[in-house]
């Protein structure tokens, strides 16, 4: 998904930080033997280290959300990508709500394209597509919205 960024967005950005983006980033992010929460941890410290905003909702409010004063409408508007409309350029990238039993699974969108480690190709950005990366099983699951989601805003010109 990073790469495909990187591509979309070469003309507006620094081309020598999009190329260490596709050079050092996203290798150092294919190399790395974390995983889970880990993986997450290492992903958004070298976001951060690469010049991005970060912003993290949880269907679960933290404290800072409490502090933003989220209602609940907004944050499940926040949580669902069919409804919620990400700041032009910036990168959704969040652990889905799966169900009982499944800890988690995660999958990234940008601007209409889902990208789920478990398809081959990118996907359509609809509820059919969300479905298919939901239903990770194969009995039928149905997308309800994601447990917690990370906004990437490239602060990076």
């Amino acid at each position: 998904m990073l790469f495909y960024w990187a591509e979309m967005n070469k003309l507006k950005y620094d081309i020598a930080k999009i190329n260490y983006l596709k050079n050092v980033l996203i290798v150092d992010i294919n190399m790395s033997n974390a995983y889970g929460f880990e993986m997450v941890k290492e992903i958004l410290g070298m976001m951060k280290r690469f010049g991005w905003d970060t912003r993290a909702f949880s269907k679960f409010k933290s404290k800072k959300q409490k502090k933003q004063k989220l209602n609940d409408d907004e944050l499940n508007n926040i949580l669902n990508p069919l409804v919620y409309k990400e700041p032009n350029g910036s990168i959704l990238w969040g652990t889905l709500d799966v169900g009982v039993g499944i800890s988690s699974h995660m999958i990234g969108i940008y601007d209409d394209w889902i990208f789920d480690p478990n398809q081959e190709k990118a996907l359509p950005r609809t509820k059919e597509s969300l479905d298919r990366c939901i239903d990770i099983t194969e009995k039928g699951a149905k997308f309800k919205g994601f447990i917690k989601l990370y906004v990437f805003d490239p602060k990076i010109s």
